[in-house]
């Protein structure tokens, strides 16, 4: 079984691993675990909190799911594990049914990460990776955006210490901010402002800095010292050393009600995996595999829903801590799960003075550098109209809940893609006598041009599929009848080099197009249609008797 190469390596990727593995690697390896686990356990505790969890639950996920990924994930740096976005569209999914924190709403997030985790895998499984190419990027740019000031606003309670009623949408929760601001606990604003500062102080003079464990650190000491706790500083409190109970949960009856969800937050989960994986491929010029990487993160949710945590996702940010410390292999994120569990078991004890505030600072400065003025401008300059849909997405990210807005921006994408794939491409075409090929007529010089006053020469620059074959149809006879009209054409020449495929709906109007043309007495001639273009079109009697030529020279000289 084992020595069944190609076998092994698809059901077990990490085999790949041990080939040339030596202590070099290992050691690198191991100091990448601990860096990156000295990044993941503030960032875990905080993100467990957007999510509307107690901040265990945020190690919960960290457990296994860092491991799991990455062993059967297809990129070696990749960093698995609780992730702001993925954490607020848990808690946006999940507030309506229950209140956050309590014991169902906790189960039904472990529940979530399951769901998520098997249509991932599936996903994967299948080969559906290609799915993911239907989300535009102005819709993830638009998307992530949004997020990220939403997530930062969503921490201004817990930064100056107030008490807010949340709401299923964002506005009111903007609205309840802003008139609560009155009641903040001046002791909770100079912690979590001073840690929001320290933190992007320390990024600024190197990234390889823990800033939010330093921050971590200095805050806990000073709130026991002070008792700072005892002048309305929130903290976490005691944080549970014990190891979860290995148990899944269902909600069967919540099944088809949450799927909709799940789809969604499995495809933005991914779609951030993917991005990160492939920006590091970059520079390690390691192949990433689509579909294995679903299995992995697939193979990571399950996992981390089995250890009671909530749905995890790729992180762009220990990603890069786990690149950038010198990670060679996934055993780098195997490390990590191992040294959560050691912190889970022995030192959560140390944790209990922890202000909430610097909880909300290290997720403020973590979102914050997710907004992109940069990808927002390239979106507009490349394309209006992804433009527009940009627009659309981040405003409805604040006027509906964040999953909707998605789900406005896909439907937006695919109209646009729909829309433009009807758009017709019919050129039309000149000689050119230098070249002695056709090219376009309004590019082309008219010194160098030759035309001929009965034939008309156009190409089709497109697919011809059942989705525009109708206009592609009525655009021919429309070019067709005006140039008869103005100057008697008796000829048309259509090129087929433009045409990368054609399907029965296609020959179908193809077939349409001569019988018109024919009957308006106008002989109908082709050139450059490709082998299985032209094997397609042969089957149709109609055109089968259509003279077809392979060069512009021949088909020009035999057609003017």
């Amino acid at each position: 079984f084992m020595n069944n190469g190609s076998f092994s390596k698809d059901l077990f990727p990490f085999i790949s691993w041990f080939k040339n593995y030596k202590k070099k690697a290992f050691l690198s390896d191991l100091f990448s675990g601990a860096t990156v686990t000295v990044v993941l356990i503030p960032q875990a505790m905080a993100y467990a909190i957007i999510a509307g969890l107690p901040p265990v639950y945020g190690l919960y996920a960290s457990l296994a799911s860092v491991a799991v990924a990455a062993i059967w994930g297809s990129s070696r740096q990749l960093s698995t594990g609780p992730v702001a976005i993925i954490s607020f569209l848990v808690f946006a999914t999940l507030s309506k049914y229950y209140e956050p924190n309590t014991q169902n709403y906790i189960s039904l997030a472990i529940f979530l990460a399951l769901l998520i985790g098997i249509i991932q895998f599936l996903m994967g499984f299948l080969r559906w990776g290609f799915m993911m190419s239907f989300i535009s990027h102005a819709v993830i740019v638009a998307f992530s955006t949004a997020a990220s000031i939403i997530i930062a606003f969503t921490q201004i309670p817990n930064l100056i210490g107030i008490k807010i009623k949340l709401h299923e949408h964002v506005w009111q929760n903007f609205l309840e901010v802003f008139n609560h601001v009155n009641n903040l606990n001046p002791p909770t604003l100079y912690i979590g402002i001073s840690s929001l500062f320290l933190i992007i102080v320390f990024k600024k003079i190197s990234k390889k800095i823990p800033a939010a464990l330093i921050v971590v650190i200095i805050s806990i000491i000073l709130t026991k010292v002070f008792s700072l706790d005892s002048m309305g500083v929130d903290i976490i409190g005691k944080v549970s050393s014990e190891f979860p109970k290995l148990q899944l949960h269902f909600f069967p009856n919540m099944f088809f009600e949450l799927l909709p969800a799940a789809l969604i937050i499995s495809i933005i989960g991914y779609l951030e995996t993917f991005a990160v994986s492939k920006s590091i491929s970059k520079q390690t010029k390691q192949k990433i595999d689509v579909n294995q990487e679903l299995i992995g993160q697939g193979f990571g949710n399950i996992a981390s829903s089995v250890f009671q945590g909530y749905p995890v996702s790729g992180s762009f940010s220990r990603s890069a801590v786990n690149f950038s410390s010198g990670a060679m292999t996934g055993f780098s994120s195997v490390f990590v799960s191992i040294f959560v569990l050691i912190i889970l078991l022995f030192f959560t004890q140390y944790l209990y003075f922890l202000p909430k505030a610097v909880l909300a600072a290290i997720v403020i400065a973590a979102v914050l550098s997710l907004i992109s003025i940069e990808n927002i401008k390239k979106v507009f300059s490349i394309s209006k109209l992804d433009g527009l849909v940009l627009i659309i997405v981040f405003c409805f990210s604040f006027i509906l809940k964040p999953d909707s807005a998605i789900f406005i921006g896909i439907v937006l994408s695919l109209f646009i893609f729909f829309r433009m794939s009807m758009k017709t491409n019919v050129i039309e075409l000149v000689y050119n006598k230098h070249t002695n090929r056709l090219s376009s007529k309004k590019r082309s010089k008219k010194k160098n041009s030759i035309t001929s006053g009965e034939l008309l020469m156009i190409r089709i620059d497109m697919p011809i599929v059942y989705i525009n074959s109708e206009m592609i149809i009525e655009e021919i006879i429309s070019v067709a009848q005006k140039h008869k009209e103005t100057r008697g054409i008796k000829r048309i020449l259509i090129s087929f080099l433009g045409v990368t495929y054609i399907d029965s709906s296609g020959v179908n109007a193809i077939s349409s197009v001569i019988e018109e043309l024919e009957h308006e007495k106008i002989e109908v001639y082709f050139v450059h249609a490709r082998i299985p273009i032209k094997n397609k079109l042969e089957k149709n009697k109609n055109i089968n008797k259509i003279k077809k030529f392979n060069t512009d020279r021949d088909a020009f000289e035999n057609c003017k």
